[in-house]
């Protein structure tokens, strides 16, 4: 379970402007901090989670920002370079609703084969995307439930909105990778989604 420099680098910026968003309409440095704090516990058990699964199937699964190269069906409709809409679009969602709109949809997961793996020739499982990446929002979901046992509720409502936002099927979220590696699975795990965001709002 390595975590390199550059991966660090994008969970620190990616717990900023986790609460960037979330303290947005009541700004204030007291409130940043706790909401640094919460989107640190949000965002690290969301990574853990699929990491350790990744692990223990005989993967690796990087965090990156959530970004987009192509914009369109052919080929060369792509960007020079990807753009960092986990960055970008937080932040002009935040500003243009004035806070209304949490918009928390910040990172994606890179999958890839270990060298064990590799070396005793286990195929690349499409089963094993949505056992790593549902991993990750069945953990924010049980710290929703903790949250609201602890009396925590801005920790319940965000880590409810992260795994929301992480279930939408587009671009390289988590939730689009889901979708093609197993239809059923997620269409359960966005209506949990759906139900403790419902719960918690």
């Amino acid at each position: 379970m390595n975590t390199n420099k550059k991966e660090i680098i994008i969970i620190v910026i990616s717990v900023l402007i986790f609460a960037y968003v979330t303290s947005f309409s009541s700004l204030s440095l007291n409130k940043f901090i706790i909401s640094c704090l919460f989107a640190a516990i949000i965002l690290l058990t969301n990574i853990f989670a699929k990491k350790l699964m990744a692990w223990k199937r005989g993967y690796s699964a990087e965090t990156n920002f959530w970004h987009m190269q192509r914009y369109g069906i052919y080929p060369q409709n792509k960007f020079k370079h990807p753009a960092p809409l986990g960055v970008i679009l937080p932040i002009i969602f935040s500003i243009i609703s004035l806070g209304g709109i949490k918009f928390l949809a910040l990172t994606e997961t890179k999958i890839e084969k270990t060298k064990a793996r590799t070396k005793y020739r286990f195929l690349y499982e499409e089963r094993d995307v949505w056992r790593i990446l549902g991993c990750g929002v069945l953990a924010n979901l049980v710290l929703t439930i903790l949250g609201l046992y602890l009396n925590l509720p801005e920790l319940a409502k965000y880590s409810a909105y992260f795994a929301f936002w992480n279930m939408l099927p587009i671009s390289q979220l988590d939730g689009n990778k889901m979708l093609f590696s197993s239809k059923l699975v997620w269409l359960i795990l966005t209506i949990l989604s759906v139900l403790f965001l419902l719960v918690v709002m």
